[in-house]
């Protein structure tokens, strides 16, 4: 971890650690990607009010679970170097170019001059094509507003 005040490193063992809490806690905090970092070694970060951000992983294995609630609300991707091969070559960053980066071990942050519109679904039950039907826990608790909403436009129709 490296602790960052006011946008300058400092070393952690010069911090009094004990002399700040929740309210005066004036650090930044940053591991740098690699591959003991949670979030891998790419993240892709856009504009929304939650910080949700899509990133690699260090743990692969979790993308052969159903269950995919491992990040607390930012979204893991198993293929990243892939889909910044996608969002990026427009902007001259093939999936070479990106692994270059990362392997030269140094913090890069690239900037789209294009903003690219991202849009999140939240699905607890869904059909694929095939016809199969998959359920998952609703972690977030949004089924429950759904249904009474929906509840609530069925009165109102009758």
């Amino acid at each position: 971890m490296r602790v960052f005040l006011n946008g300058k490193e400092v070393a952690s063992s010069n911090v009094n650690w004990s002399a700040y809490s929740r309210r005066n806690f004036p650090f930044q905090l940053r591991q740098d990607p690699g591959p003991d970092n949670a979030l891998g070694r790419i993240k892709f970060i856009f504009p929304n009010e939650f910080n949700i951000y899509i990133h690699d992983t260090p743990t692969k294995s979790l993308f052969n679970r159903a269950q995919r609630d491992f990040s607390h609300g930012c979204i893991r991707v198993a293929k990243p170097f892939d889909l910044g091969d996608v969002l990026l070559s427009p902007e001259g960053y093939s999936k070479g170019k990106l692994e270059k980066i990362r392997d030269g071990q140094k913090r890069t942050v690239i900037k789209l001059n294009k903003p690219l519109k991202v849009h999140l679904t939240y699905l607890t039950a869904w059909m694929n094509k095939d016809g199969s039907t998959h359920f998952r826990r609703d972690i977030y608790s949004r089924d429950a507003v759904l249904l009474k909403a929906l509840r609530e436009a069925m009165v109102k129709n009758l």
